[in-house]
């Protein structure tokens, strides 16, 4: 039987010079906030970078959560070279939440500003709100990664369905949530900092996000059941929908502090998989 070439349909020529693909932004975090900053950050000056702690101290306060959530990023090693801040309003005009709907016309309203960034973070006054699932729905859509810090106790509840992985696991995989019990903590922003700093622009750059360090933070304080409901992960069988909420969060095993594991909210479909691709 005949066998045709594979060049009557593509025609890919490939040299050891040519170089890596690269993405403007594809390190760089972008932190939302709902704290307006008038003439810095707001309606009309949606996103600003900064490349130290100077800079960030130059615009927030050392009290307020952009700076903490900038510190965090910050102190990792190796630490990103900037990180940019988001405005978003969340306020629907009559003192309560928009909803999901509304967030993701904020978001578009950064993507119109700007789009040179890759992961997303969010303060501590946002965590485990409803209008996050618009976050999730719009990150889904576009070449970015959201990695959300939560403290819902709920996602230590196995059967639980109304914490915000629970809502999305095993539906998108542009998304991660970070779990920990100390609503001070940024894991999830300092997570994102540390994993943005891979340059696969360079030869033998691939890495896995789990097992890895978060300088400055510490770990949970539960058993092998609540890590369990958190993350989904069954020791020798390996992660489900069933076992947990496909979320990550940072644990001591024998004196080590490290991240488990390392997962989108999908089982089994990790963040360095998706931030490689």
């Amino acid at each position: 039987m005949g066998k045709l070439p594979y060049s009557r349909v593509v025609n890919v020529n490939l040299t050891r010079a040519d170089a890596f693909p690269s993405r403007r932004g594809f390190g760089v975090e972008l932190i939302l906030t709902n704290v307006e900053v008038v003439g810095v950050l707001d309606a009309a000056n949606r996103t600003k970078v900064y490349g130290s702690m100077d800079e960030v101290a130059v615009d927030h306060a050392t009290n307020t959560e952009v700076y903490a959530a900038a510190e965090a990023a910050f102190s990792q090693n190796p630490r990103p070279i900037q990180i940019k801040v988001g405005y978003v309003n969340t306020d629907d005009g009559n003192g309560a939440d928009i909803d999901a709907a509304a967030m993701k016309t904020e978001l578009d309203a950064i993507e119109a500003y700007d789009t040179d960034w890759y992961w997303l973070g969010i303060v501590k006054d946002m965590r485990d709100k409803a209008y996050l699932d618009g976050v999730v729905e719009w990150i889904e859509a576009r070449n970015k990664f959201a990695i959300i810090d939560s403290n819902d106790p709920n996602l230590e509840v196995v059967n639980d369905t109304t914490n915000i992985a629970a809502r999305h696991k095993n539906t998108v995989v542009r998304t991660a949530v970070f779990y920990h019990t100390d609503a001070n903590e940024y894991p999830g922003v300092a997570y994102a900092a540390s994993l943005g700093t891979r340059n696969f622009d360079n030869a033998n750059s691939a890495y896995t996000g789990k097992f890895k360090q978060i300088r400055g933070v510490a770990a949970i304080d539960k058993g092998s059941a609540a890590v369990q409901a958190i993350t989904g992960f069954t020791p020798a069988l390996g992660q489900s929908a069933a076992a947990g909420h496909m979320a990550n969060t940072l644990v001591d095993i024998g004196g080590r502090i490290f991240v488990v594991e390392g997962s989108s909210l999908t089982p089994n479909v990790f963040i360095d998989e998706i931030h490689a691709t």
